[in-house]
């Protein structure tokens, strides 16, 4: 079961692209680029910038979560994508191999997670979500997900028509991406 609403793009995919709209300021960077570059598409550039760092600065404000941001991030590539040599999830999360084993660990003496052995490679080891993990994950991200289903309640069926067709027409401008499992 995946909790996902109306909309099919995966929350990992969205996330990362409005935390990387939203790294270093760059609504400055956009403003700093006035006289240097007529640059194409402004308003839709610095409304998605003003837009990702409102919502990410509100989706970090909902309830407290009973899990820390990366052992989250790693429930939620388990629980989407299924198991993961431990190599490849530290490269998608962006994660150092060192941390990954730690957040691994703490996952798998909650039972969350397990560890099992490559079916084609000996030399590596499979991540993957346990029972527990999924109605764990599932019980954190409910909440969530539904105050951000509200949040499109605002958008006539049209609008979330409209809306969802451009975030299909953008991701195929943008093409594959390397370590995107969402596809």
């Amino acid at each position: 079961m995946r909790i996902v609403t109306d909309v099919t793009i995966s929350v990992n995919t969205v996330s990362r692209a409005l935390v990387w709209l939203s790294m270093c300021g760059m609504a400055k960077s956009v403003t700093a680029f006035e006289g240097a570059v007529d640059l194409p598409n402004r308003e839709l550039i610095e409304g998605t910038i003003r837009f990702s760092q409102r919502f990410l600065r509100w989706v970090g404000g909902g309830p407290q979560r009973s899990f820390s941001y990366p052992r989250l991030r790693v429930l939620e590539t388990l629980y989407c994508n299924g198991p993961a040599r431990m190599v490849d999830l530290a490269v998608e999360l962006g994660l150092a191999a060192r941390n990954l084993t730690s957040v691994a660990d703490s996952l798998e003496d909650e039972q969350l997670v397990q560890r099992a052995p490559h079916p084609t490679d000996r030399r590596a080891t499979l991540l993957e979500i346990t029972p527990t993990g999924r109605v764990a994950f599932e019980t954190a991200m409910a909440p969530q997900m539904l105050e951000i289903s509200k949040l499109f309640d605002e958008l006539s069926q049209t609008e979330k028509t409209q809306l969802l067709a451009a975030f299909h027409t953008l991701e195929r401008a943008i093409g594959p991406v390397s370590n995107d499992r969402s596809e």
